[in-house]
């Protein structure tokens, strides 16, 4: 993905983790999950705006918004990924040793 926004030094707030930009599949679902009102953040709300992107720690296994332009990367307003039904970080890991 080709995104205005540099991620290289940015870490994940919950966990120091890397943050990567999400795969388009995994947001189509995120997408569909928020559309469907089955997603809330880490704070117990229901997520209502849809990305246009969104980062991901596969560590701490989190979803961070991209709103307008700019990534919120507030602990409480990551969702967690095992809403989405997404691999578990061993299962991600393994993946990625395989390629």
């Amino acid at each position: 993905m080709d995104h205005p926004v540099a991620i290289a030094h940015l870490r994940c707030p919950a966990s120091a983790g890397v943050l990567e930009w999400m795969p388009e599949p995994e947001l189509a679902a995120l997408r569909q999950a928020i559309a469907e009102s089955r997603l809330v953040n880490r704070a117990g709300d229901l997520v209502t705006r849809e990305p246009a992107a969104a980062l991901v720690c596969r560590t701490a296994s989190l979803a961070y918004l991209v709103l307008d332009g700019i990534p919120v990367l507030v602990p409480d307003e990551a969702i967690a990924l095992t809403q989405l039904g997404s691999p578990s970080t061993e299962e991600h890991d393994a993946a990625e040793t395989a390629d």
